[in-house]
């Protein structure tokens, strides 16, 4: 069996001349097989939302406030600017 190790990288870019050359650097690679590949593009920080999702699991053991922070999560349209401490200041 051939052990496959899988790394994650990232990218961010700020004008659309950065995302073009990023995505020349692409090339065919979202379409490719095998070999190297890309597997997963993410927008709008979906990454962070995600994580923040999880760490709501994490710290709310009580449905009803796991439901006020995922819902919180998931309306906040600049997660960048998301933390716990906000979050709970506003209760």
């Amino acid at each position: 069996m051939i052990e496959t190790l899988r790394e994650t990288i990232v990218f961010a870019y700020d004008t659309p001349e950065q995302r073009h050359e990023l995505m020349a650097l692409i090339g065919d690679m979202p379409i490719r097989k095998d070999g190297l590949r890309v597997v997963a593009f993410s927008i709008d920080n979906e990454v962070t939302r995600v994580g923040l999702l999880h760490e709501a699991a994490e710290r709310y053991d009580d449905r009803d406030e796991l439901r006020d922070a995922l819902d919180a999560v998931h309306q906040c349209e600049d997660v960048k600017s998301f933390t716990w401490e906000k979050y709970e200041a506003q209760d």
